[in-house]
């Protein structure tokens, strides 16, 4: 099975490409799709306390900041039902340099996190995590609540996988 996005080969069960972060989860065909109103989500984040800065021209692609905390590029795929939060760290040139250490401490993060997929760009000079919201009829749709268990979520399993250590240079 390949990457509908970019054509990498898939590994079986991967929640996304490991070469693009594309969503490959197959769908819960026992759920209806609801679709996502991008004005309603921005309402809902700044209604939070967070702040909205469109990409480009593009409505449907924007930051999310909060003060002390990281900033999270967000895609919403609105017909689909689906919400991609997105994060990215540079890795210095001296830490690519092991790249078995990198790649181990990548595949820890994976088995690690509750929501989210890491992975290098194709370069290896930044390391990227995707994570996906998928909204059906029968979910509770609180976007502001998920990007909150990403921000407990996303250290802890940064430090348990020894992916901080690596990125800061410990």
């Amino acid at each position: 099975m390949h990457c509908p996005e970019c054509g990498s080969e898939l590994i079986i069960g991967a929640k996304s490409c490991f070469n693009c972060g594309y969503p490959v989860a197959p769908p819960d065909l026992d759920q209806k799709v609801q679709k996502i109103d991008t004005q309603w989500l921005k309402e809902e984040l700044t209604g939070a306390g967070l702040s909205i800065e469109v990409v480009e021209s593009d409505e449907d692609r924007f930051w999310v900041r909060r003060p002390g905390q990281m900033d999270v590029a967000v895609v919403v795929r609105g017909d689909l039902g689906l919400i991609n939060f997105g994060h990215s760290w540079k890795v210095e040139s001296h830490r690519r340099e092991n790249r078995a250490e990198l790649l181990e401490a990548i595949n820890t993060a994976n088995r690690t996190s509750q929501f989210s997929t890491f992975y290098l760009d194709s370069k290896g000079a930044k390391l990227k995590a995707r994570s996906h919201m998928a909204f059906a009829e029968r979910l509770e749709i609180d976007a502001v609540r998920f990007l909150e268990a990403l921000e407990k979520d996303f250290p802890q399993t940064m430090m348990a996988s020894g992916l901080l250590d690596l990125l800061i240079g410990r």
